[in-house]
């Protein structure tokens, strides 16, 4: 249809095209077809909402930031929203009184007491994807390396995807989609208690449901 209208569309052109009619909220994710994401009319997926005003908008968007997200910076808030400093910081006035905070190493993070769960008694292990906002929006608070064995290299492993345990990278993984089966290879940064194995396992499972399809694993 863009070919048809004089438009060349194909490759990174198109994928821009897209993301622009995103950006102006004329397009969002559709349903899945298969395993095929789909786009459709935002208009047909969202329902119609009353209209806020500039001062409004900013502090519902900080309201529902450091509640999704706390305990979080206000720094943390800029660099996951795109608003200027100031920006923020207004919206995060308009709301404070409906938050608590806390120092941490010099930081004020900001947080909804009630939007907290209790931590959990045993490890938990996570397998993130290497553009997780988990990883992406956090300045002031974030999950540090477990100590390397001297195999692996840092350098090699920056950018694959990482392996979040009891709150540190403790490795990457890595993943092979096939008709019939996911291979995922997982560099581990140091050995693991069997707790933390069990841990682990859990969230391979946890992998394997979401992609509905069988797991094969190698570790490095």
């Amino acid at each position: 249809m863009l070919e048809r209208a004089g438009i060349p569309a194909s490759g990174i052109r198109l994928a821009s095209i897209v993301m622009h009619a995103e950006l102006d909220a004329l397009i969002c994710s559709g349903a899945m077809r298969g395993k095929q994401q789909t786009y459709a009319l935002l208009e047909e997926r969202v329902s119609p909402t009353n209209t806020r005003s500039h001062e409004e908008s900013f502090a519902e968007l900080a309201l529902r930031f450091f509640a999704g997200h706390g305990p979080v910076s206000l720094r943390d808030y800029v660099r996951w929203s795109g608003l200027t400093v100031a920006d923020a910081r207004a919206g995060l006035e308009m709301v404070r009184a409906d938050l608590e905070s806390v120092e941490v190493d010099g930081a004020t993070l900001w947080f909804r007491d009630a939007a907290i769960p209790p931590l959990p008694g045993e490890p938990v292990a996570c397998l993130l994807p290497e553009y997780d906002e988990c990883v992406l929006t956090y300045r002031d608070v974030g999950f540090p390396d477990r100590s390397r064995g001297a195999a692996v290299n840092a350098a090699a492993t920056v950018f694959d995807r990482p392996v979040i345990l009891d709150m540190e990278r403790a490795g990457t993984w890595r993943r092979t989609v096939g008709a019939k089966t996911v291979r995922l290879d997982i560099t581990l940064f140091a050995a693991l208690t069997p707790a933390e194995s069990s841990a682990l396992d859990a969230a391979i499972a946890r992998y394997s449901a979401f992609m509905q399809l069988p797991v094969t694993v190698h570790l490095a």
